[in-house]
């Protein structure tokens, strides 16, 4: 993992609209699996903090990781996996979804025994995997995994990017002193070329001025070789400028990932509390210096009083 933090200095002229947003509290998460759409996907990214929100998300002593190919295969099933390992936790809880560039629900996620069980979130037609209830395996020690098989979609979907967050609990059966992580990671279509894909995925799509953000920049080889990427980022204000302009936000930060790996860069973001009540587009790119793009990702970020 690799760490970087920047200072936002934005200045920005004239008046823009402010998102933000209220967690109600029927949002609680529950042993029999939590609500949809907390899998840390884009759009919001929520993430199981929601409810579980006495630690900041991915602060724990743990990590989230998931066994996947690099690449699929129209219409092929593949046997995947979540794992969750934290030294103290003795309850677990996870969710995942699957998405394509449109940000749709790409392939069918199947339950394969009584851990996982599927539903599908109305307002985007999105289709999770969670926990059961004894999914949760209250009793098991310092680490949890839960396995499925995902059926891949047709040709020419492109890039599948999976996105998920888990729950390490410590089994209290309330809501409070629990870890919780998040992990996402590209498999790219066969045949596609693709050798290198970069997931940015923050601790949340808003931010409060005087705060800080970190964003997950999640960078994997699909290529079979070791390559050095660079690592790049800068936004897109309401007025279509380029900030900063004429550089980086960040980067370029050299990457070197072995063959068929992964790496991630944390990027921690502090906000003055001068920073304009703006919400930007913050993309993400790589490549091969000194002019080689291999792909780019981004999400819409708001700065909220």
């Amino acid at each position: 993992m690799i760490n970087a933090r920047v200072m936002f200095t934005l200045c920005a002229a004239g008046a823009f609209t402010v998102l933000s947003t209220s967690i109600p509290a029927s949002f609680l998460l529950k042993a029999a699996g939590p609500k949809n759409g907390v899998a840390a996907q884009p759009g919001d990214f929520a993430n199981c903090t929601e409810c579980h929100s006495t630690n900041l998300v991915n602060s724990g002593p743990g990590s989230m990781k998931s066994d996947m190919p690099t690449v699929w295969t129209p219409g092929q099933t593949y046997n995947l996996n979540v794992k969750i390992g934290d030294p103290v936790a003795i309850r677990w809880g996870f969710e995942l979804v699957a998405l394509d560039k449109n940000g749709d629900s790409a392939g069918t996620l199947t339950p394969i025994d009584s851990s996982t069980q599927v539903s599908v979130q109305g307002t985007t037609n999105r289709e999770f995997i969670k926990h059961t209830q004894s999914g949760t395996q209250l009793g098991t020690v310092g680490a949890a995994s839960w396995d499925f098989s995902w059926t891949a979609p047709s040709a020419g979907t492109g890039t599948v990017r999976f996105y998920a967050a888990g729950n390490a609990a410590n089994g209290n059966n309330k809501n409070s002193g629990d870890f919780i992580y998040t992990m996402a990671k590209a498999v790219a279509e066969d045949g596609s070329g693709l050798r290198a894909s970069l997931t940015l995925q923050p601790d949340s799509s808003s931010v409060r001025l005087g705060d800080a953000i970190t964003i997950r920049a999640r960078i994997r080889d699909h290529s079979g070789s070791s390559h050095s990427f660079v690592f790049v980022s800068r936004l897109i204000l309401p007025n279509g400028n380029t900030y900063p302009s004429g550089s980086w936000l960040v980067g370029p930060i050299n990457v070197n990932i072995a063959a068929n790996l992964d790496e991630t860069i944390d990027i921690v973001h502090n906000i003055p509390v001068s920073t304009p009540l703006i919400t930007v587009e913050y993309q993400g790119f790589i490549g091969i210096a000194p002019s080689t793009l291999l792909d780019r990702d981004s999400f819409m970020l708001t700065i909220v009083p």
